[in-house]
């Protein structure tokens, strides 16, 4: 599955926000949320199906995941991997 990164709250909760990773797809994130669609326009960055890793430079890439997750309000911070 695409989207297998969970957040956590202080309470060991589930919290329905996912974090933007360099594993998903420029169209799956943008099927996902929609408001990302013109980050990747600013960054002239195709909606593929390819994974950002494949088609963004390592150090451009961390940059680039910081804003989208800033623009829909995940963080990395209280999500644990494969949920």
């Amino acid at each position: 599955m695409l989207f297998q990164n969970y957040c956590w709250n202080h309470a060991n909760e589930e919290v329905s926000k996912l974090v933007i990773q360099s594993n998903m797809s420029p169209k799956a994130i943008v099927e996902v949320w929609r408001e990302t669609a013109n980050i990747f326009k600013k960054h002239h960055i195709p909606l593929t199906e390819k994974k950002l890793e494949t088609l963004i430079k390592s150090d451009s890439l961390s940059i680039l995941l910081n804003e989208l997750n800033d623009l829909v309000g995940s963080s990395t911070a209280t999500c644990i991997e494969g949920g």
